[in-house]
């Protein structure tokens, strides 16, 4: 049968379900004491944009990450926690800016 506009409108504007709601990944915002960690918890610790970031690693700004992975789609940007923790000392001493 036919609805009226308004009535189809309002079918429309509904809010999703909690199910279809899609929670954000949990990230680590410390670092652990070795290893590698990836790209989000990377922005969260240093509290910058995914953009500034590698915008940064282009001007030499910010150490450049290890590629995990044979090529494109399953490779995976990840950095050592120790060149991380030694960037963050130049930062803390002056040598660094990150703006």
């Amino acid at each position: 049968m036919f609805q009226s506009r308004k009535r189809a409108n309002q079918r429309t504007s509904r809010k999703p379900s909690r199910k279809s709601v899609i929670t954000e990944p949990v990230v680590v915002t410390t670092l652990p004491q070795e290893g590698f960690v990836a790209e989000p918890t990377v922005l969260a610790i240093f509290a910058i944009k995914r953009s500034t970031m590698w915008w940064f690693i282009k001007t030499g700004r910010f150490p450049k990450p290890y590629k995990t992975g044979p090529f494109g789609r399953f490779s995976r940007s990840v950095w050592d926690v120790n060149e991380l923790r030694a960037h963050m000392d130049k930062i803390r001493a002056g040598v660094t800016a990150l703006k």
